[in-house]
């Protein structure tokens, strides 16, 4: 934490002290290095600049930026401003770009370039980068875009991040401190077109890709193959019995707790129109694909699954304190899975009729997470549409006359663009009764990709 906001606040430091009004001349390093500030100006219907200095000023001789294509080298520096609605792209060529600072753009601009180094986005800005960058630093409430691959993203915002952030290219690292909850938040390898921030909220399209949220990310990508001794092999299942399989009908097939789908089994459930049920041995568990939930297999789906979990007995407790009972599962990867599954949980005849609610635990919070919650069936059964890899646990509570009109209920996955209210309009409810029977929002405006609401019946 110490060392992100350290380096939170040499950057800004960094960024701010070019940009003071009475610091126009930037010396020149070794590599004699050129800064040039930018703007557009209606007057002239183009974008203009000026030479050495990181401000720009209208009093002062400038020149149009078709001049400054043949200037401009490998390593020079660029500040830009814009305040007007017709500013045309910014087209600097091929240039590698040492810095490329959006200082004072109160209006959309685009930047083409070879690539950039640092690139850093003042709080205010609404703008478009179309090259690599290496580092991104984005500062207090900024709309902006990047049309390319990102190495580091940093995102500081200040009392409350509350910036809107979209990419198309891939992200390896994002990082973000938010002042108002004292946290930093890291998340890595999203594939392209993944990240995405919405005022402040995290949303990532998660249906273009998946992304990761261990630091050792690296770590376990070069030693996924490589078992450890409290580890069995990943095997793939044995998928002999799909072949004789008719439509509609659900395949089951027993599995040890390691396991996976390859892809071409996935594509088999879509041939056969079938749903393929995994029962891990000793576990009273059972993860299903149905045929209509799988979309484009493009990768093998890999599971290791327990009943054991590393949950802190505090946060545990938080929602297992007054239940009948609780079941722990532990499924792994902790990621984004590329197809949409079922777990089925067996609690025993005991537990029909009553309510099972499914939490996951959130490492950076410390506490329980709510996913959803389901009525037993007679064979006390329940169960959840299961999106990602994650510690949950499942927990038991006695039906009540309120309770027990959840069999009726449905839930809801949430997926970028999604709000309350459109969720409560698409399924004819009042915005009123899905905050009643979603009792774990505590923000209306905060709903997330992935979360699992609970749509009450009509």
């Amino acid at each position: 934490m110490k060392g992100i906001k350290k380096l939170i606040a040499v950057v800004m430091a960094a960024a701010m002290l070019t940009l003071l009004p009475n610091v126009n001349m930037l010396k020149a390093d070794a590599a004699e290095a050129v800064t040039y500030a930018v703007k557009y100006m209606p007057n002239v219907g183009k974008w203009c600049y000026q030479e050495k200095t990181s401000t720009f000023d209208e009093k002062v001789p400038y020149m149009e930026v078709d001049s400054l294509r043949q200037l401009i080298k490998d390593g020079d520096l660029v500040v830009v401003y814009n305040d007007s609605d017709d500013a045309k792209s910014l087209d600097l060529g091929k240039v590698n770009l040492s810095n490329l600072t959006y200082a004072q753009n109160t209006k959309w601009s685009m930047v083409y370039a070879g690539s950039v180094r640092d690139c850093y986005v003042l709080g205010g800005t609404a703008g478009t980068v179309n090259c690599y960058v290496e580092n991104a630093y984005l500062y207090d409430t900024v709309t902006f875009n990047f049309n390319s691959n990102v190495n580091n993203m940093i995102i500081y915002g200040g009392d409350k991040i509350s910036s809107s952030i979209g990419t198309m290219g891939t992200v390896g690292h994002m990082s973000a401190y938010d002042a108002a909850e004292n946290r930093v938040f890291n998340f890595y390898d999203f594939q392209a077109g993944v990240f995405y921030l919405e005022n402040g909220i995290f949303r990532p399209r998660i249906n273009m890709g998946s992304y990761k949220t261990e630091p050792e990310h690296m770590a376990s990508q070069s030693t996924a193959s490589q078992p450890t001794a409290s580890q069995s092999p990943v095997k793939p299942l044995d998928s002999s019995s799909l072949a004789s399989a008719k439509a509609g009908e659900t395949v089951n097939v027993s599995v040890d707790s390691s396991f996976n789908i390859p892809v071409a089994t996935q594509k088999q459930v879509v041939d056969k129109k079938v749903t393929l049920a995994c029962q891990v041995s000793g576990t009273g568990l059972t993860l299903t694909l149905s045929n209509s939930d799988v979309k484009k297999p493009k990768e093998d789906l890999v599971f290791q699954v327990t009943t054991q979990a590393d949950i802190p007995v505090a946060a545990l407790n938080e929602v297992t304190n007054g239940s009948l009972k609780n079941v722990v599962v532990n499924i792994g990867e902790k990621k984004f899975f590329s197809q949409t599954l079922n777990l089925h949980v067996a609690l025993g005849a005991e537990s029909a009729g009553k309510v099972a609610t499914m939490y996951s635990y959130d490492e950076q919070t410390g506490k329980m997470r709510y996913e959803g919650k389901f009525v037993a069936n007679e064979n006390g059964q329940a169960v959840f549409q299961l999106l990602r890899g994650d510690e949950y646990v499942i927990v038991v509570t006695q039906s009540t006359s309120s309770t027990q009109a959840t069999a009726n209920t449905k839930n809801y996955v949430v997926v970028s663009g999604d709000s309350l209210s459109k969720i409560a309009a698409r399924n004819s409810v009042s915005l009123g009764s899905l905050l009643k029977a979603n009792p774990q929002i505590r923000n209306e405006n905060r709903i997330y990709p992935g979360d699992v609401l609970v749509i009450p019946s009509r």
